[in-house]
């Protein structure tokens, strides 16, 4: 009956052992931290909209880490976030992030944000 078990259940007790381990002991840094309030797809449509993909006048965002500093070969800063949800949620946001005064972000764009979400 042991050697029955043993074959039967080795590996979901091996897989349990490491993964209490890695929760307990993780293998990774955890930083820079991962922002969850959607900036990065503001930026995007921020900048599609302004037609300047520099990000670098987004550049007091740098304390977030949303925004890097100017690349020395380009001159250009780097948004971390990659542009596929925000090119997604751009004919529906794009409208309501050019009524916001140029502003990154506006209440009306983050409630249009959280209906889609729920909708969808």
């Amino acid at each position: 009956m042991t050697i029955r078990f043993i074959s039967k259940w080795w590996a979901p007790i091996a897989f349990s052992f490491i993964a209490i381990f890695v929760t307990i002991y993780p293998s990774y840094k955890n930083t820079p931290p991962i922002r969850s309030d959607g900036l990065g797809y503001h930026i995007w449509t921020r900048a599609i909209l302004d037609g300047n993909l520099s990000f670098c006048e987004y550049a007091h965002l740098d304390n977030s880490q949303a925004i890097s500093a100017p690349q020395e070969l380009t001159g250009r800063c780097i948004n971390k976030y990659p542009p596929g949800l925000a090119v997604l949620r751009f004919p529906v946001m794009a409208f309501f992030t050019s009524s916001n005064h140029d502003q990154l972000r506006s209440s009306s764009e983050d409630t249009v944000n959280q209906i889609f979400s729920l909708a969808f």
